[in-house]
């Protein structure tokens, strides 16, 4: 009798534990994440761009992130000479549909967040832009 009320209980705590652990944003990933990260690939449909054309996607195209703490710094290139950094605050979430990174700029306005899935392993990280575009970047050592 006592098995019929105990099996039960347990499998809802284990199915719980397990959901909470795909929804919830790990700490790891945040600390895996620290420190500074190159693009050293830009695909679109799963074919690497040539600079040209990541120019013409981009006018001012990625080089690098900074991820210190819960801040983020976007270095953009803006010619040859020419960087910009962009600031703001990153934050992890975790569905069931995947982990997401979100930088929300500290202009506070909606349109300067920005919100994609990625993919971490080792020392690669994978921004999916979108169903198209793909940012690759590595470690910086």
């Amino acid at each position: 009798m006592k098995w019929n009320i105990i099996l039960p209980l347990v499998a809802t705590v284990a199915i719980a534990a397990e959901a909470s652990a795909q929804t919830e944003p790990t700490s790891g990933d945040r600390d895996k994440l620290q420190g500074t990260w190159v693009f050293v690939k830009e695909l679109k449909d799963g074919k690497e761009m040539t600079p040209a054309e990541v120019r013409e996607l981009y006018p001012e195209p990625y080089k690098r992130i900074l991820f210190k703490g819960d801040d983020c710094f976007v270095e953009l290139e803006r010619d040859e000479d020419t960087t910009v950094i962009i600031r703001g605050a990153f934050t992890l979430e975790a569905s069931d549909k995947g982990k997401t990174l979100q930088v929300s700029r500290k202009s506070k306005k909606k349109e300067d967040d920005y919100k994609c899935p990625y993919a971490l392993e080792g020392d690669e990280l994978r921004l999916f832009e979108d169903a198209h575009l793909t940012h690759i970047l590595k470690r910086q050592k």
